[in-house]
């Protein structure tokens, strides 16, 4: 008898133990996909910068920021910025003028790739990219290599999705 009880006890462990252990992988493959799917969003963000930019596109563009986000240009070597904006009505404004003035002849790509995460939370996320930016002038027959760089961005979270914080181009 004794023996039978002695067995139903470690049954009855080993079953709970299986059963935290599952309840714990669950929780953290959950966690996972979570991660997973911030980050693919993330990267789908960044992407809609360069396909709504190149498209000329501004009310998306513009939407992909934060009302208070910060928008930086800092040339090869600079240390301080070229252009800063810390406020998407002025940076709306900026890139306008942009889209009817120097790029009204042109086509633009911006090539981001080899993002890195440097941080990546629930809500909040840091990346890397580098970038090669084209220009395709009307008239000329082959586009050219205007500039190569680092964009480092910032990236929250808030009830419509992931959108910029943060944008620095170097």
């Amino acid at each position: 008898m004794a023996n039978s009880t002695n067995l139903k006890n470690i049954c009855s462990r080993a079953f709970f133990a299986l059963a935290l252990s599952i309840a714990f992988s669950t929780s953290s493959f959950a966690h996972e996909d979570s991660m997973i799917t911030s980050r693919q969003k993330v990267l789908e963000t960044l992407h809609q910068y360069s396909f709504h930019f190149d498209g000329k596109n501004l009310e998306k563009f513009i939407g992909l920021f934060k009302e208070d986000a910060t928008w930086q240009i800092f040339p090869a070597g600079a240390k301080k910025p070229v252009v800063s904006f810390s406020n998407s009505n002025k940076l709306k404004a900026f890139v306008d003028n942009r889209f009817k003035g120097a790029l009204a002849d042109r086509q633009t790509r911006h090539y981001i790739t080899n993002t890195i995460f440097l941080e990546l939370t629930n809500d909040f996320a840091r990346t890397q990219s580098s970038v090669l930016l084209v220009h395709k002038i009307q008239g000329s027959k082959q586009p050219i290599v205007i500039n190569t760089g680092i964009f480092l961005d910032e990236f929250v979270k808030d009830k419509n999705g992931w959108k910029f914080s943060s944008h620095v181009a170097n």
